[in-house]
């Protein structure tokens, strides 16, 4: 009885290995579904369920799956066929692809849950971005330091639910004028951090909407009086009531015409005082972008 018994967990074991020898694995990529990581190891949709229980449930990016031995032939001679929803028997095996790919979800579409497709969740997952445009100050007495010029930041994502995130972005500003005998510039260090939400507009583009608090620090700056013998420069620093650091809150609205790049436009105004009794306002409005 006992080598019975011995020989019984030595088969069992034996079997166990020889299917985990067999069995490849997947990491569940952006866009993919079922289908596709089927199609992609010539194996049917019911096979990987049976060595997946759990993706009739969940199935997420980043998600590890166990992809069974490929069989080219079933035990009839005929061609496994990758299973769909609702295509008529008459259906070539190469119509049925078709059908597969146009179901592919993308970033910007909401999650759906079926038999066969499940798209992938952005929860708690990050994602890298970038803007890059115009950028203006004003100020609300008609400081000499209005200006227009640049402004780039980078910054991450963060998916808190599938639609909405938070962005913390850092970078650089910088604005400048010469005009009527005055020569500015204001070179700062910008932090907004907002709150967004994302609208999807068809597979791949979108409008997001977000606001949230900003910081800006002056790194230098400076305003130049005067032409020739008479010009006179005044740094930031000696300005009266001078302050480096500005806290705001901004607006924004980007359109992202698909998963990597958009337009964005942005307000911002300052809940603190930059010069004595003087607050700014900026705008800015450029490419957007994520990676």
């Amino acid at each position: 009885m006992k080598k019975t018994i011995l020989c019984i967990i030595l088969l069992a074991a034996n079997i166990l290995v020889s299917l985990a020898q067999t069995m490849q694995k997947h990491t569940v990529q952006r866009g993919e579904t079922q289908e596709s990581v089927a199609q992609k190891y010539g194996v049917t949709v019911a096979a990987m369920k049976e060595a997946n229980p759990n993706i009739g449930e969940y199935f997420y990016v980043g998600m590890v799956l166990n992809v069974p031995e490929k069989q080219s032939v079933a035990e009839n001679g005929s061609v496994p066929v990758t299973e769909t929803t609702s295509v008529p028997a008459t259906t070539s095996t190469a119509a049925t692809r078709v059908v597969v790919d146009e179901r592919q979800e993308s970033a910007y579409t909401s999650p759906t849950v079926s038999s066969t497709t499940v798209s992938f969740s952005r929860k708690g997952t990050w994602d890298m971005t970038g803007r890059l445009g115009w950028f203006a100050r004003t100020y609300e007495k008609g400081a000499d330091m209005d200006g227009f010029g640049m402004s780039m930041l980078l910054g991450a994502n963060y998916f808190l639910e599938e639609q909405a995130f938070l962005k913390f972005c850092i970078g650089w500003g910088t604005a400048s004028k010469n005009k009527n005998k005055v020569n500015s510039e204001l070179h700062s260090i910008r932090v907004p951090i907002s709150i967004n939400y994302l609208v999807p507009i068809g597979k791949k583009a979108g409008i997001s909407f977000g606001a949230g608090p900003y910081f800006d620090y002056v790194v230098s700056g400076k305003t130049e009086y005067g032409v020739g013998k008479d010009k006179y420069k005044v740094k930031f620093s000696d300005i009266e009531g001078a302050h480096d650091m500005v806290i705001g809150l901004h607006g924004c609205i980007s359109i992202m015409f698909s998963e990597d790049w958009g337009l964005f436009g942005e307000y911002g105004f300052g809940l603190t005082e930059r010069t004595k009794d003087n607050k700014e306002n900026y705008w800015s409005a450029g490419i957007a972008y994520s990676f």
